[in-house]
């Protein structure tokens, strides 16, 4: 019976290779009679690149970590080099003058955005800010908007009451948690979450008592498959456009929208609740009590407030948190770096709350959080950018439509630009003047140029606070007396770049 049984066990393995091996020669005929490949033979003066395959390019040169592939490939070819995969030409620059001529010299033709199948939804496009397909007004004016309510030095002013009291309660959640193993990614995202949820909607919307890894928080779960939804690195459709039809990963197209319907719950009451009140005879825009009340005095819908309050959160907790972990990391394995940012916060805060108005003083603090950056940014190929356009940069054609990221994960680990750069050491920003903002192209974690984040100064402001809190209030321990040395540093790609291995720490408040 065994021997029956496995003789028809092999011949269903047999069909089924048959069968995958069929079907993957009908896909491959389907791409080369529906797909029109531009020869990369036909674009003069390209830059250089590694030889490609027919029908997939260099696709399989990228792999899954295209950032350590990406920046491979350059100390071959050049700082500025180009791949085929599939049907889209890509450019990647890692360099700081390459990236200079993509975020500055011609970023009027390299500033329109590729927009993700998880985005593409008409509902949402018109009001993205983050995926606008291009920089119209309709961008123009949200991003205004943001400037204005969300990210001005006034409006940081005004938050600041607000983040003290979201840091207050997660000190208050760590101390209950003393001498447990906590994971450090999911308490920082759910305070990071609560903060931007207080700051637009008035309220919190996780429950921080959940914060031990052990989540059944409903929402919570709808903001991780839409953060894992719309972070992917392989999109085929993004390569193949004409499998955007198919079902390639699972999901159906739309899967946003679908998502973006577990909200309504927890979102749409509080909407119609201040849509009444803004749209009332007596209502004032002086009255405003939260940045919704912005979005509904400029008549967003409900949609529309999903697309936007979704890109502001998943882009603006996922990135700050991957930012704190990656600094709490470092500090972990250098502990001498620890002690001296420990001396340089006892010496300067003098009283028992942080003032947040204060952290962007010291020198030392500053000097940790570029370090991380350098080596960590939290988005290592930057957003991608899409030629509007045919240009130059470094004299080497970039044809329209093709694809354009730029690797600030390479430029930061680049011994042409660094000294000893893959040594985590603050002190090189001690007495340097350069700075985030767009303007020192070797150091341009938060991007540059109009695309440049908006959300910058908010992201700053929340590291500084929460990493000067944790060096203060607590000791670090690794569980089971693991040597924090040997900590691994292994990173995976997505929206932001997170480890591989999740941050987990025990406590203990000193």
């Amino acid at each position: 019976m065994d021997m029956i049984t496995g003789t028809f066990v092999k011949a269903d393995n047999i069909l089924f290779g048959s069968l995958l091996f069929v079907s993957t020669i009908s896909l491959l005929l389907f791409i080369i009679s529906k797909t029109k490949i531009l020869s990369s033979k036909s674009i003069k003066n390209l830059p250089p690149g590694p030889p490609r395959l027919p029908i997939i390019g260099n696709l399989h040169q990228v792999g899954d970590n295209p950032i350590v592939s990406t920046a491979s490939l350059a100390r071959q070819y050049g700082p500025l080099i180009s791949l085929r995969l599939g049907q889209k030409l890509l450019v990647v620059a890692s360099s700081p003058e390459a990236a200079m001529g993509v975020l500055k010299t011609q970023d009027r033709f390299l500033s329109s955005r590729p927009v993700p199948a998880a985005f593409k939804h008409p509902d949402y496009a018109p009001h993205a800010l983050l995926w606008a397909a291009e920089c119209n007004q309709t961008w123009k004016n949200l991003r205004t908007l943001c400037r204005a309510h969300l990210f001005s030095g006034k409006a940081l002013e005004s938050q600041s009451g607000l983040r003290a009291e979201k840091v207050s309660q997660m000190v208050d959640f760590l101390r209950r948690k003393q001498g447990q193993v906590i994971d450090v990614e999911d308490v920082l995202f759910t305070t990071l979450y609560n903060t931007l949820t207080s700051i637009v909607f008035g309220k919190d919307m996780l429950q921080l008592e959940d914060g031990d890894g052990n989540t059944r928080d409903p929402q919570k779960e709808s903001v991780r498959k839409i953060i894992e939804y719309g972070s992917r690195v392989k999109d085929f459709g993004v390569f193949f456009p004409m499998l955007d039809r198919f079902d390639l990963h699972g999901t159906k197209k739309g899967t946003l929208k679908e998502y973006a319907k577990l909200f309504g719950p927890y979102w749409d009451g509080i909407i119609e609740e201040r849509r009444a009140v803004v749209n009332s005879s007596t209502w004032s825009s002086d009255q405003a009590q939260c940045f919704l009340d912005r979005l509904l005095e400029n008549k967003f819908t409900n949609y529309q407030i999903y697309q936007f309050v979704m890109e502001l959160f998943v882009a603006g907790s996922n990135t700050t948190t991957s930012a704190v972990v990656w600094a709490m990391s470092e500090l972990l394995r250098h502990n001498e770096v620890k002690s001296k940012l420990e001396e340089e916060l006892q010496k300067e805060i003098k009283l028992d709350q942080i003032n947040v108005s204060q952290l962007s003083e010291l020198t030392y603090l500053q000097s940790c959080i570029k370090e991380t950056y350098r080596l960590h940014p939290s988005v290592p190929l930057l957003l991608p950018r899409v030629a509007n356009e045919t240009c130059e940069v470094m004299n080497y054609t970039i044809p329209k439509n093709a694809m354009v990221f730029v690797n600030v994960w390479a430029m930061g680990r680049d011994p042409k630009v660094w000294h000893e750069p893959l040594r985590y050491m603050p002190e090189r920003f001690t007495d340097s003047k350069l700075d985030f903002k767009g303007q020192d192209f070797e150091f341009i974690p938060f991007g540059s140029g109009r695309r440049i984040c908006a959300g910058m100064p908010s992201g700053i402001k929340s590291v500084e606070y929460l990493l000067a809190t944790l060096v203060r209030e607590f000791a670090w321990t690794l569980p089971n007396g693991d040597d924090p040395s040997k900590l691994d540093l292994e990173n995976k790609m997505g929206l932001a770049m997170k480890r591989v291995y999740p941050l987990k720490l025990i406590f203990k408040q000193k």
